[in-house]
């Protein structure tokens, strides 16, 4: 206990005279120890893990499930190596289910099996026989952040999906909601990432170890407070450098969001409230992608804004021949380009929302 939760010096149990057992917790900050009730939730429930896996008759079989739930996520790390070793030294076998990315980053990858659901069914993957899984991990993804991008959610095969040969990196889950609305032909191909920095990091491992021939790769980036020309050369550089200088490589000027401003009758109709044809004529709004921080210029404008639940609700009404975004403008010119270039006759179909600039039916 002194080794997984700092602070903690000693657990005393003590017997009442009515048969119940009181538990003390001695911080090494403090002279006196604490009884169960004034401990954390978390540091019970470490406490109740070790009891488990240190007992002098271990069982042959534990279930855990979803042992996050409490506990601080640096303490998940420690639970997991608490919970090999337990396997290790010949207590059992152990089954833990969890929907958490530090756990399953403590995880190795033969340790790892992912559930999926289609047709009332349950299926069972093994991460270890997914080669784009290994390959990643290899290169140095962890397996949560693989998780949160969707190499867990079963294999295409088992989705009716085809094999991926295009794929979108994306800053954040809001862009892979808003092209999931504008291209459903295409995703859920889209690989979210939590921020610049991230999917910077990612761009080359992705790049160099994917596992499916022939595919394509399409970078998308908010400028923010970057130069439009700088950043794009630096991503680009970046793509080079992994191997893959065919990528295509766009940038949302100052940010996605001002493809919204791009066509504010979607906005509208998404919030009926917000009145459209106000603000269409003001010289601000007609230059889109001049607005330094269009998400807070929508939250000034529209109360009920949010960056997330508007991903979803705006971009299924937005329609490509109207938005006045040239960086929207310029991405659509670059995938309808990139596809005439590489699709094959037979898969044509599949693009034709972006082929044709046209939405489908």
């Amino acid at each position: 206990m002194r080794e997984r939760v700092p602070g903690v010096q000693q657990v005393d149990a003590e017997e009442t005279i009515d048969g119940r057992v009181v538990l003390r917790f001695q911080d090494g900050s403090f002279k006196d120890p604490f009884s169960a009730p004034y401990v954390s939730d978390g540091t019970i429930k470490m406490f109740a893990y070790l009891v488990l896996l240190y007992d002098p008759q271990p069982h042959p079989l534990l279930s855990i499930e979803e042992p996050e739930n409490q506990l601080y996520p640096d303490l998940l790390p420690e639970l997991a190596e608490e919970l090999r070793d337990y396997a290790w030294r010949g207590g059992g076998q152990i089954l833990v289910s969890t929907h958490s990315p530090e756990l399953l980053d403590a995880a190795e990858v033969d340790e790892v099996f992912s559930l999926s659901k289609k047709s009332g069914c349950t299926r069972i993957h093994r991460a270890a026989d997914d080669e784009q899984i290994v390959a990643l991990v290899d290169a140095g993804d962890p397996m949560g952040a693989l998780w949160r991008q969707g190499f867990f959610q079963g294999h295409l095969t088992d989705q009716g999906l085809r094999p991926m040969d295009l794929v979108f990196l994306l800053e954040e889950s809001s862009a892979c909601h808003v092209l999931k609305a504008l291209l459903p032909n295409i995703l859920p191909t889209g690989i979210p990432h939590t921020g610049k920095s991230d999917l910077q990091q990612s761009i080359p491992r992705k790049l160099r170890n994917w596992r499916t021939p022939d595919t394509r790769f399409v970078v998308l980036h908010d400028q923010d407070a970057n130069q439009c020309v700088d950043l794009k050369q630096a991503l680009t550089a970046i793509c080079r450098r992994s191997g893959r200088d065919d990528t295509l490589v766009r940038i949302a000027c100052y940010e996605l969001e001002a493809w919204y401003f791009g066509d504010l009758e979607a906005v509208r109709t998404a919030y009926p409230k917000f009145k459209a044809a106000k603000y269409a004529e003001k010289s601000k709004y007609r230059q889109p992608d001049t607005i330094v921080k269009p998400s807070r210029e929508l939250e000034r404008l529209v109360p009920e804004f949010q960056k997330g639940s508007a991903s979803r609700s705006i971009p299924k009404h937005m329609v490509i021949e109207r938005n006045r975004s040239p960086s929207f403008r310029i991405f659509v010119e670059g995938l309808r380009e990139l596809c005439n270039r590489v699709v094959p006759l037979d898969n044509f179909m599949i693009y034709k929302d972006i082929i044709s600039l046209e939405r489908p039916d």
